[in-house]
């Protein structure tokens, strides 16, 4: 288990490990623990008994009744060993904010469990209770599959004679088709969400609307300072709960119309270091703040972040490589000219419109006079500002892109469709 934790988390345990040893000697001399000598083969025989006959492994307290003399002998000579924790027939009552309260009785379900093993290792339950202790903390909040284990810390607490903190069993919160997250779907991932800019402020109050914690009567976002002064442990789900990508999308991009239209020069500002981060400085530095805010509130309702944006709009600062299957344009007939058409016919709109051209039907017009498939020459179009099949309208690219790198990149992106056709042509005829 130490190989697949971070270095700094082993190097940390190693440091602490006289200090975990000392409290388990110290519940030993207490007469709360005892060492165990059994071997792992004996420990696994006993487990495939147990599921042999069906049965839930419980180690036997084989050791447990070893003389003291002879243990500490044992454990001086250097024998290989564990400490185990005496568990204390009778009811432990738990009490936990999110839970309730409850009572079990951990001895008629499972053994003496192992706090110090072999290797000088602590297991979570003794580094946790110690840890928790020596730290002073006063609140324990931490994932409902800890519950069942916190009757048995209740016990080592009192074996210490310390006071327990307080405890908040919470549920789990799940992918959308109800598994437990996990790293094969990162959906969820706060470095993949960081990358694509999703608000702290967004993602804060997703969590508490999920999970609970928080019950607004309308939607709205609250500040981070609101969030912990209205946040109530009693409001918190008791049940697990899936996380829904889509509800997330829908507050973010609530809040980023919050932010245009309560927060303008912020949100530009956020905007702007993003793109900068992506693209670069030197690409932005033309770039006004009035065209990012207009490029992003131009289709505001097809981006759920800046990661969005920047993935429909980066053409403008990123020109596409020149890359698409040109086979699929071999029925667009006189390139050259359809492409001189096009351009000549973008131009005279665009300076008649005074710059501010978005829609494009002249160019579906102008490809019914060719007699040629418009959408064909469309998506040949778009290819060619961004070689991508799918995206915002032609029209809002023009007005992205200017009248000059349009024309620019239409005219390159015709040029080496008809050379790649003309290629395949030729290698066709002598073929």
């Amino acid at each position: 288990m130490k190989d697949h934790l971070p270095l700094k988390t082993i190097q940390t345990m190693y440091s602490r490990l006289n200090i975990y040893k000392t409290k388990a000697q110290e519940l030993v001399d207490n007469d709360a623990a005892y060492p165990c000598f059994c071997s792992l083969s004996r420990m696994e025989l006993m487990r495939k008994e147990a599921i042999k006959n069906r049965q839930i492994f419980r180690y036997d307290k084989r050791c447990r009744n070893i003389d003291k003399r002879e243990a500490k002998e044992r454990m001086e000579s250097g024998e290989s060993h564990a400490i185990r924790f005496k568990l204390v027939p009778g009811m432990i009552t738990v009490h936990d904010a999110v839970v309730g309260e409850s009572s079990v009785d951990t001895s008629l379900s499972e053994g003496d469990f192992v706090i110090l093993k072999s290797d000088s290792f602590p297991t979570y339950h003794l580094a946790n209770v110690v840890d928790d202790h020596l730290m002073n903390i006063s609140h324990v909040l931490r994932g409902t599959e800890w519950f069942k284990s916190t009757p048995k810390h209740l016990m080592m607490y009192q074996a210490f004679g310390w006071t327990p903190p307080a405890f908040a069993h919470l549920p789990l919160l799940l992918n959308e088709d109800g598994t437990k997250l996990s790293k094969r779907n990162d959906d969820f991932r706060v470095d993949k969400l960081r990358a694509k800019n999703y608000f702290p402020e967004t993602v804060a109050n997703f969590l508490l609307l999920t999970g609970g914690g928080w019950r607004p009567e309308t939607i709205q976002i609250a500040s981070m300072d609101e969030l912990a002064e209205i946040f109530a442990i009693e409001s918190l789900a008791k049940q697990s709960t899936r996380l829904s990508l889509f509800k997330l999308n829908v507050l973010n991009r609530f809040y980023m119309h919050y932010q245009i239209k309560n927060n303008r020069q912020a949100f530009v500002q956020t905007l702007r270091q993003y793109l900068i981060d992506r693209f670069g400085e030197e690409k932005l530095k033309d770039q006004t703040d009035e065209y990012l805010l207009f490029l992003f509130c131009e289709v505001p309702e097809r981006f759920n972040s800046f990661g969005d944006f920047a993935d429909e709009i980066g053409f403008v600062w990123d020109e596409p490589e020149l890359s698409w299957n040109c086979k699929r344009f071999a029925s667009l007939k006189n390139l050259d000219d359809l492409c001189e058409g096009c351009c000549d016919l973008v131009s005279k709109e665009w300076d008649a419109s005074g710059s501010r051209l978005l829609r494009v039907g002249f160019i579906k017009n102008f490809c019914e006079s060719k007699d040629v498939d418009f959408r064909n020459f469309f998506s040949l179009v778009r290819l060619c500002l961004s070689n991508k099949t799918h995206g915002i309208p032609i029209g809002q690219m023009l007005f992205a892109l200017g009248k000059e790198e349009f024309i620019r990149r239409v005219q390159r992106g015709f040029q080496y469709t008809r050379d790649k056709l003309e290629e395949y042509e030729k290698n066709k005829t002598s073929s």
